[in-house]
């Protein structure tokens, strides 16, 4: 079977490891003729021997000098099946077309506060760049693939399109490192890993802060956002430390050191952060919305992402009851292991592309 893997518009986060797994991982299948037309930003987190196979090609700097590649490279491979990490693309194949669909904007839109605090004229470009978007995917894709059920019945019912679920996965990197039980003891650690997008809701830190220390707790906010946003927003606070960007060894180690993971974001298909925490056997808060409980269900403690207050009560209640705190990183480890691994995830994806060519 001949399949044209297109990673050409994966440039940040978690595009770029849901591309090197599917690359990696794909390879070990026999009986599968692939290229993969990938982004710069893919390209260079191969390592040297990935980078110099043949089947690997890297992809222009505009959007349409892929659509261009891409044409190029169907018309000389002529694949079966064309599979777009995620969407929607310009490029519309001859051969039918797999895209993955991961913008929860589009899909949580009624249940997200996310979008009572922006401003009209970013609500107005919110539905402007929804109808493009939605349209694309209709016009330019023959099936859809996302990451939780409930994403895929939301997805179906907004572009008419079949769409299958693929679970996202935990990076095999962090296998290396062993995911051990540590309570708090003195000092508390708190990771917040996440890019400072607003819908991450990470401006809320600061109240939390405050409200954290009249509670007498001995902690430090661990976050992984850029330097000018770490300047403008939290660096005045000493209980904030930043580590920027993490290579996932790094970030692993982060995990190691961490007592829980505070994740306020207000909108998400899947995040791997979950996934992330939860091998690490840390207790995981998040946000009371549905796109956390279809993926961490009742194995997590829910808080009110818009209430200072919230949070903090449900900080201080996991940190003084310690068989409260061991029950929360027993039930955050049960969503690593019930999750999916790498070889399965993409075994269903060259599964459903071997049954719509």
């Amino acid at each position: 079977m001949r399949i044209l893997i297109n990673a050409s518009g994966q440039k940040i986060g978690g595009g770029i490891q849901v591309s090197l797994s599917i690359i990696r991982h794909l390879q070990k299948l026999d009986g599968i003729d692939v290229i993969y037309v990938i982004s710069k930003q893919v390209y260079l987190e191969l390592t040297n021997e990935e980078q110099s196979m043949e089947n690997i090609l890297c992809g222009r700097k505009s959007i349409l000098g892929n659509v261009f590649l891409l044409k190029k490279i169907e018309n000389y491979f002529k694949p079966e099946v064309a599979i777009s990490i995620f969407g929607p693309t310009l490029w519309k194949p001859k051969c039918k077309h797999i895209c993955g669909f991961a913008i929860p904007h589009y899909i949580y839109e009624s249940e997200s506060p996310f979008f009572q605090r922006i401003s009209f004229l970013n609500k107005l470009k919110h539905k402007i760049f929804k109808r493009t978007k939605i349209y694309l995917f209709k016009r330019n894709s023959d099936f859809l693939y996302s990451e939780t059920f409930e994403s895929s019945k939301r997805i179906q019912r907004i572009t008419n399109k079949e769409c299958r679920t693929i679970p996202n996965t935990l990076n095999q990197e962090f296998l290396k490192f062993q995911p051990e039980y540590h309570p708090p003891l003195d000092e508390i650690n708190i990771l917040v890993v996440a890019a400072n997008y607003p819908h991450k809701n990470l401006s809320i830190l600061k109240e939390v802060s405050k409200k954290l220390k009249e509670e007498s707790i001995d902690f430090k906010i661990h976050l992984t956002i850029d330097e000018k946003s770490y300047k403008n927003g939290f660096s005045r606070d000493p209980v904030f430390i930043n580590h920027g960007k993490l290579s996932l060894n790094s970030l692993a180690k982060l995990y190691q050191k961490g007592h829980l993971l505070l994740f306020p974001t207000l909108l998400e298909c899947f995040s791997a952060t979950y996934l992330e925490a939860s091998y690490f056997k840390i207790p995981i808060l998040t946000s009371d919305l549905p796109f956390a409980h279809t993926i961490c269900e009742k194995n997590v403690k829910y808080f009110n992402p818009l209430d200072p207050s919230s949070i903090v009560n449900e900080i201080t209640e996991l940190l003084r009851k310690e068989d409260e705190f061991e029950n929360y990183s027993r039930l955050s480890h049960k969503i690593y292991q019930e999750s999916l691994d790498s070889n399965k995830r993409v075994k269903l994806l060259i599964e459903y592309a071997k049954e719509v060519k």
